[in-house]
């Protein structure tokens, strides 16, 4: 009987466990991916800022 009880308990832990691990996981996975979307915006406006004026003319010429 005890055993049972401690079986289940074990399970509903575990369960819990893998639960917020995976949010966790995800959250950190979503929060990755809003830096690296950041990073290549601000990289690409810094190159076709350095390379193009705002008319359009290439300003390496």
């Amino acid at each position: 009987m005890q055993s049972g009880i401690a079986g289940e308990i074990v399970k509903e832990v575990v369960e819990r466990v893998i639960g917020e691990l995976s949010s966790a996981i995800a959250a950190g996975i979503s929060g990755f991916l809003d830096n690296l979307r950041t990073d290549i915006v601000e990289y690409l406006n810094g190159f076709f800022r350095a390379h193009y004026r705002p008319d359009g003319t290439d300003a390496c010429s």
